[in-house]
């Protein structure tokens, strides 16, 4: 997978290469937020993008032939409440099995859509002969026709835009520039390729199709206050931000099919007895659905209570046991170790490392610390995936600090290094300036 960038957010130019793991470091505000959420909004927006538009022209033509019913019954029962209770029922259930029939088959057209519904009205005893309920029907079902006749590629370039609008707050485009921007993903030597330009959206290719999701972790303080029946309507949207993706994810209840749970945990014992090492308990939602932890003695525990390092392995945790970490999928992770002792960066570190060789995952992450950077080079070499793991340095391009390019710097580790280093270089040097005076 290499995700190339130009003229987004405050970065010219990068090419990222994310075969394995993908290490990005840099100073605060130099792009690599905008690097995690280019390619979640890729990946997010582009997984299972047919269904998405299917949805999308289901849920747009359900909801006019809905309204469709309820006003040709109002016409044809005028007062009596029951008799309209009644039809609204019968007319909005037939309806809604229909348009999804149509949908799912592909067979949408106009005219077979407006037979079946004239014939369904004709069997409830409704004349469509009546002038005023004919011409109901008529004005309704062009609304359909309307709503049908919308091409594949513009719902598509809707779906990719709103997306990226939603992680970037509308602002996608490089604002220290006036040329368009750019988004590249290629996957197995195809391409998906957006062209931004004033914050609009091109979608110029699409040849490969994404199959597994993308998982987005970049606040540990999201399991505070989750209520599992308030995620009900961020569940059903198929465009969300990362944070709400990630509620989606949690809220999970995992996946009921035996066997493959009872193989999915050999696959990860080491992982898991690791993490148990960490986090005993298990993150779970109490009979009121508000999210609590549950630790190795039975005591249950509001989230808010939780160390926010110990949630960035209760997050891990919940995401392999019910599944939304799948094989060869996308995992973001943006500065995880920031509320971690050492001792636990170490850990995380190998988790991560674990992780991508179990599943093959496609994993970017960036860090402030040389612990945690230091931990994935050393236990990628030990669990053989060194070959795969690549780490790049952002920077500003000459005296212009508004333009950012991103440097590969996989031979050169020691530029990253020295970076995280001066902060404590500046602290000996003015100490040492101390002692002389």
């Amino acid at each position: 997978m290499k995700l190339f960038l130009e003229n987004i957010g405050k970065i010219s130019k990068a090419n990222i290469d994310i075969d394995g793991i993908a290490v990005i470091a840099g100073e605060n505000n130099t792009g690599k937020s905008t690097v995690a959420k280019s390619l979640f909004s890729v990946i997010s927006s582009f997984y299972d993008i047919d269904k998405k538009i299917e949805a999308d022209r289901l849920e747009s033509s359900d909801e006019i032939l809905y309204r469709m019913s309820h006003e040709v019954v109002d016409l044809k029962y005028g007062t009596s409440e029951h008799r309209k209770l009644l039809s609204y029922r019968v007319l909005s259930n037939y309806i809604h099995k229909k348009i999804s029939e149509f949908v799912k088959r592909g067979d949408i057209a106009y005219n077979n859509l407006k037979t079946t519904i004239i014939d369904e009205f004709s069997k409830n005893d409704i004349d469509i002969k009546d002038e005023s309920i004919g011409n109901t029907i008529n004005n309704y079902l062009k609304r359909i026709e309307q709503t049908l006749e919308i091409p594949y590629e513009k719902i598509r370039n809707e779906i990719v835009g709103k997306q990226l609008a939603l992680e970037f707050s509308n602002e996608i485009n490089n604002i220290y520039t006036k040329n368009s921007g750019s988004i590249k993903l290629s996957l197995k030597n195809k391409c998906i390729e957006i062209l931004i330009d004033e914050n609009d959206v091109d979608i110029k290719k699409q040849e490969a199709n994404v199959y597994v999701n993308a998982v987005y972790i970049d606040d540990s303080f999201i399991m505070d206050g989750l209520n599992y029946p308030d995620l009900f309507y961020i569940n059903n949207s198929y465009c969300n931000n990362h944070k709400d993706a990630l509620k989606c994810l949690l809220s999970d209840r995992g996946d009921k099919n035996i066997s493959k749970s009872i193989v999915f945990e050999d696959r990860l014992k080491n992982v898991y007895n690791t993490l148990s090492s960490v986090v005993p308990g298990n993150f779970e939602f109490d009979d009121v659905g508000n999210s609590v932890y549950r630790n190795s003695d039975g005591v249950v525990l509001n989230m808010a209570n939780i160390s926010a390092g110990l949630k960035t392995f209760i997050i891990i945790k919940t995401l392999l046991a019910n599944g939304a970490i799948q094989e060869k999928g996308v995992l973001i992770l943006d500065e995880p170790e920031i509320h971690l002792h050492p001792k636990l960066q170490l850990i995380f570190a190998e988790l991560i490392v674990l992780i991508q060789k179990e599943f093959n995952l496609h994993i970017l992450l960036s860090t402030h610390s040389p612990y945690f950077l230091k931990a994935i080079e050393v236990y990628s070499k030990v669990h053989k995936i060194s070959d795969k793991c690549k780490y790049y340095l952002t920077k500003n391009m000459g005296d212009n600090k508004k333009l950012i390019t991103i440097d590969d710097v996989s031979d050169k580790t020691y530029k990253i290094y020295r970076l995280l280093a001066d902060p404590y270089d500046y602290l000996h040097k003015l100490e040492d300036e101390i002692h002389e005076i």
